[in-house]
């Protein structure tokens, strides 16, 4: 049997894979692209349950900031996205405080980061130094829980500098929308162009290359030749070498090694009756910074019985290794 071929072969058919596909395949590439799963979407994952009366993201939610080429696919595929509107509380001990605006308010705190210090140090030190005095210590709590969220970040681990490089670090969370008919919309859009050039359940395991070509091998010991490769795989594939390269590119293992992969854990519950509208029925977000899940959003402007809870960083390891998240997630919902 021959080997197939492409110009180009590409492994992982998450939203990268996809769209690197499509972008070659318009240009008159050929492609193969090799998706260790059995589906397409990587970190995209929607699900539909009848009683939630809405699309539930169990991976990416949210639409962040300008995003020129994601709207621009959006408009070609025609999906109408809503933008994420509604008030902010905070939940202590069990009651609610309105934040007004707190992205405002954690503006305060980013708005002291130093980008042009000398010696770079944790968000942690940063905080650790109390900036704006004790007039802001729950905006820093604020602050602290959206870094470890947003990011999926340790604070002693992610780096001051990388954060006041972003500018507003607040910016892209700040105008958010979603895509009505869920992500998975989008994900499918994307297919649809490459449809016949995917092969799911081929987990590659091996990169042979020179300059003029490349044979990449999966689980099951199928062959793929091209003339060029591109992984668009999670970083710890590069880093744990569970794809060998043949030679081996240990820059490209060093850079992979200095990064890190943030963590999240995310629950959406269904609810009976929306429960919080009795105490505040315009709320987007209840934050929570110093309980394990850090906050938690309706689908304001969307009337919907879904509330979820959405935990980075350490947090988020530790409710991993929790033997029952959902029993986890409902405690805190009630508290």
């Amino acid at each position: 049997m021959d080997m197939p071929s492409a110009d180009v072969v590409i492994v992982g058919a998450g939203a990268a894979g996809l769209m690197a596909a499509r972008e070659l395949k318009q240009r008159g590439r050929k492609v193969l692209l090799l998706e260790a799963s059995a589906r397409v979407g990587g970190r995209i994952l929607t699900r539909r349950v009848a009683r939630a009366g809405v699309p539930i993201e169990l991976g990416a939610e949210f639409v962040h900031g300008e995003a020129p080429e994601t709207k621009r696919l959006l408009d070609e595929a025609r999906l109408v996205t809503v933008p994420v509107s509604g008030d902010h509380y905070r939940s202590d001990n069990g009651k609610l405080s309105d934040q007004g605006s707190a992205w405002e308010r954690m503006r305060l705190v980013f708005r002291h980061l130093g980008r042009t210090r000398k010696h770079d140090r944790s968000f942690q030190d940063f905080l650790d130094e109390r900036p704006g005095g004790p007039a802001l210590r729950r905006e820093r709590e604020l602050a602290r829980g959206f870094i470890q969220g947003f990011n999926g970040a340790y604070s002693t681990l992610i780096s001051e500098k990388s954060i006041a490089d972003q500018g507003d670090p607040t910016e892209g969370a700040a105008e958010a929308s979603r895509i009505v008919k869920g992500y998975d919309a989008l994900i499918e859009y994307l297919r649809s162009d490459v449809e016949d050039d995917i092969r799911l359940r081929s987990q590659c395991t091996r990169i042979v290359w020179d300059r003029s070509s490349v044979t990449v091998t999966d689980k099951k010991g199928r062959s793929y030749r091209g003339r060029a490769v591109i992984l668009a795989v999670p970083l710890p594939m590069l880093q744990d070498e569970s794809i060998a390269l043949d030679p081996d590119i240990p820059e490209l293992r060093k850079a992979a090694r200095q990064l890190m992969m943030g963590q999240v854990v995310r629950v959406s519950v269904v609810v009976k009756e929306r429960f919080w509208e009795k105490k505040a029925e315009e709320a987007s977000y209840i934050h929570t910074p110093m309980r394990p899940f850090s906050v938690w959003w309706t689908q304001n402007p969307l009337v919907a019985p879904v509330i979820t809870g959405w935990a980075g960083g350490p947090p988020a390891v530790e409710l991993a290794d929790n033997d029952d998240v959902e029993d986890a997630a409902l405690r805190e919902l009630a508290r």
